[in-house]
C-alpha cells in the first residue's frame, strides 16, 4: 500500500510471506563420527511486515523514517542431539525481530551522500536460547558518492559501523 498525501510526503505498508526449504544437506548428511540427517526437516516461514514514511522537503534532501517486524518460524538450526551427542539439524521454534531505521540523503551539487541508522531487537521462543548468532542490533552507514573526471565514471565511499555480534556459543 502506498499513498501520496503530497509530492512531498509517501507513506508506504507492507506485508510479505516467505519460505526457505531445508537443504539436501541439512536433510540428508550424515557420518558415522559426528552428524546426522534429518528427511523430517519442514520449510523455514518468514512473515515480514513494514510500515514507512518518506518525505523529500526541497533541496535534493531526503528523509526516511521505517518501522518493520519480522517473524521466522520453523527456523532450521544446527544443533546438538543430547542422546548421542551427534550433530543433527531442527526446526527450533520461532524467532521476532523489531526495529527501526531512519535515513537521511542528499545531493551538494553533482556529490550524493546518505547516513542512515537501524536499532533491531530480537526474541526467541525457545528454551534455553538467549540471542541468535551474528545478530547486531546496531547498523549505522554513512555514504558519499562524487563524480570523476571522466564524465561515466563516479567514486564512492561507504563507512558502515556495525554493534558486537556473538558469532559463536
Amino acid at each position: 500500500f502506498t499513498w501520496h498525501p503530497d509530492r512531498r510526503w509517501t507513506a508506504r505498508a507492507l506485508a510479505g510471506r516467505a519460505f526457505r526449504a531445508p537443504n539436501l544437506y541439512a536433510r540428508y548428511y550424515e557420518d558415522v563420527t559426528s552428524s546426522k540427517a534429518n528427511p523430517d526437516l519442514r520449510p523455514e516461514i518468514a512473515w515480514s511486515y513494514e510500515a514507512s514514511l518518506e518525505s523529500h522537503p526541497g533541496d535534493g534532501l531526503s528523509l526516511l523514517l521505517t518501522v518493520f517486524r519480522n517473524t521466522l518460524s520453523d527456523r532450521i538450526s544446527l544443533t546438538m542431539d543430547p542422546v548421542d551427542s551427534f550433530l543433527v539439524y531442527r526446526n527450533v521454534g520461532v524467532l521476532n525481530v523489531r526495529g527501526l531505521e531512519a535515513e537521511v540523503g542528499g545531493r551538494f551539487g553533482g556529490v550524493r551522500w546518505r547516513v542512515s541508522y537501524a536499532l533491531a531487537s530480537q526474541d526467541l521462543d525457545e528454551v534455553g536460547e538467549e540471542d541468535v548468532p551474528n545478530f547486531a542490533n546496531h547498523v549505522g552507514q554513512a555514504s558519499v558518492t562524487a563524480p570523476m573526471p571522466v564524465s561515466v565514471c563516479r567514486a564512492s565511499l561507504l563507512v558502515r559501523a556495525i554493534s558486537p555480534r556473538d558469532n559463536y556459543r
